[in-house]
């Protein structure tokens, strides 16, 4: 797995309230900035060993961003904050190399994760590698 900080590092370049997967709050307990920004891992994925005696595997990594906005009473027309939100993330992220991977970021989809009470939440997944290695 790859460390969450240079991910959070730069999305807190386009938004206030990020953090890492043990620094999110449950679904009641939001930050009161919001939109709020999570990184989560969600998955490795290992490919076989190509060296004999030493190691040297491609890992896929991936993460989530879950961004958290805020739900507003209905005035007449739909809000595009979201679809905002998740413009700036697909900007900052996608097409980004974090410093330990081997390529950059690209985007795989995303979905709803959560709607509550004054708040609704969507799931950005994104997806990397980097090279498991030692004895090189």
């Amino acid at each position: 797995m790859l460390t969450l900080t240079p991910i959070v590092a730069v999305l807190r370049t386009g938004f206030k309230s990020v953090d890492g997967v043990l620094e999110a709050p449950s679904q009641s307990d939001l930050p009161r900035a919001l939109p709020a920004l999570f990184v989560v891992p969600a998955a490795d994925a290992a490919e076989p060993n190509t060296l004999s005696g030493k190691r040297d595997q491609r890992v896929t990594f991936d993460f989530s961003v879950l961004a958290t906005v805020a739900t507003r009473a209905a005035q007449g027309q739909v809000s595009d904050e979201l679809k905002a939100v998740e413009d700036r993330v697909i900007e900052l992220v996608v097409g980004w190399t974090h410093p330990d991977a081997s390529g950059p970021i690209d985007y795989v989809g995303g979905r709803l994760a959560n709607v509550g009470f004054g708040s609704v939440s969507w799931e950005f997944r994104m997806r990397c590698h980097y090279r498991l290695r030692n004895n090189l």
